[in-house]
């Protein structure tokens, strides 16, 4: 009978064969689609994107913008504005495309909305004694909307509910003038920032710790956090010093801050969106759309696509701003054909069905080599 480094031996030959002989498997199709404009407008954005990469929502207009609703079957679809506004815009949708946040007005005075099919465009007010509101982030059922109340001279993280209405989220301990950029699918978990002395730094709320700075990345003194995982686990931003230091950071509580660096020849990154589990990454570095992962670390967009195939003659993808749950749909702003700012959204390709084969060929290769060591005459 062989030994069993023998035949892992066999095995390990013979799975080298076939991954030579078979060769890559072809990757899933990717896509770039540009959003185009509502009539009348010269330019788009696409802020947010569904959990299964159907639906997007954002804005578009001329002078101005007015919030919108994206599909592949029905196009753009305008959301209107609240009663005696002139301008909209849209910057998050729920999981479930059911609902969309954001805000609308007159000039610097706006107010945050929650906008659904059957109810149209809701008001959602302001903090006591403030004048405005503009919200950020939506749960995944659209019941708990995340963003920012102010007056002249404060400004304040606001959780609004359906059941409990516009809650302020307070300040951390010598802070002022905190924001809410991002929301976990249930709505317990809130990301965003504070002003300290020091200037702004990330922060994650939950109704048990309230308000906790998440700190700054080596070398730098501020930070903000952007977006979060809809499981809570993951917040995304970026930190950066007074001068010029940007550069998009991956928190986790087991890790910390973790920095994402730039893109080649670039000097600053943002990180925007992140995907269910936290495990794909999308933003800007020096305006060109990045993706991460764990696998790949920080790539351009565009070579992605263009890796797959596609021709994208005419397109400047500057931003990623949102992300799909699985990280294969993306949304953002970018320069169209035509040379105005258009919305768009890609599909990139999944991973090389051959490279998670070959991960796994590794692993067995690397048990073959411990047995024939265990093996060996002492």
């Amino acid at each position: 009978m062989k030994s069993r480094a023998s035949l892992l031996a066999a095995i390990c030959t013979v799975t080298i064969g076939s991954v030579t002989l078979c060769g890559p498997a072809r990757a899933a199709a990717a896509s770039l689609e540009g959003l185009g404009a509502l009539p009348g407008g010269s330019y788009s954005l696409a802020e947010g994107v569904s959990a299964d990469g159907s639906t997007v929502a954002g804005y578009s207009g001329s002078a101005n913008p007015e919030a919108l609703r994206w599909t592949a079957s029905g196009g753009l679809a305008p959301l209107g504005f609240l009663d005696g506004a002139s301008q909209s815009v849209a910057t998050a949708i729920s999981a479930d495309a059911s609902s969309i946040a954001g805000y609308s007005g007159t000039g610097a005075s706006q107010q945050a909305f929650l906008w659904t099919a059957g109810g149209g465009m809701q008001g959602l007010g302001t903090l006591s004694g403030d004048d405005q509101s503009r919200a950020f982030s939506i749960s995944g059922d659209g019941s708990t909307v995340v963003g920012y109340s102010s007056s002249v001279s404060t400004q304040q993280a606001f959780r609004w509910t359906t059941g409990g209405g516009m809650v302020g989220l307070g300040d951390l301990s010598g802070g002022s003038q905190s924001l809410a950029f991002g929301v976990s699918a249930d709505g317990s978990v809130v990301a965003g920032q504070d002003v300290l002395a020091s200037g702004p730094m990330a922060i994650r709320w939950t109704a048990a710790d309230g308000m906790v700075a998440l700190g700054a990345l080596p070398m730098a003194t501020q930070s903000t956090a952007l977006a979060i995982s809809a499981d809570g686990s993951t917040i995304v931003g970026y930190s950066n010093d007074v001068a010029s230091f940007h550069d998009a950071f991956r928190w986790t509580e087991a890790s910390g801050m973790v920095d994402l660096g730039t893109l080649s020849g670039a000097t600053a990154s943002f990180a925007n969106a992140v995907s269910a589990d936290g495990s794909v990454v999308v933003g800007s570095s020096s305006n060109r759309a990045f993706l991460w992962d764990a696998a790949h670390g920080m790539r351009a967009v565009d070579e992605v696509l263009a890796g797959a195939g596609l021709d994208l003659t005419g397109w400047e993808l500057l931003s990623a701003l949102g992300v799909s749950a699985d990280g294969r749909v993306i949304v953002g702003e970018g320069i169209g054909p035509i040379g105005s700012t258009e919305g768009w959204v890609a599909v990139v390709p999944e991973p090389d069905a051959s490279l998670l084969g070959l991960s796994a060929l590794m692993a067995l290769c690397w048990a073959r080599r411990r047995l024939l060591l265990a093996e060996q005459p002492r």
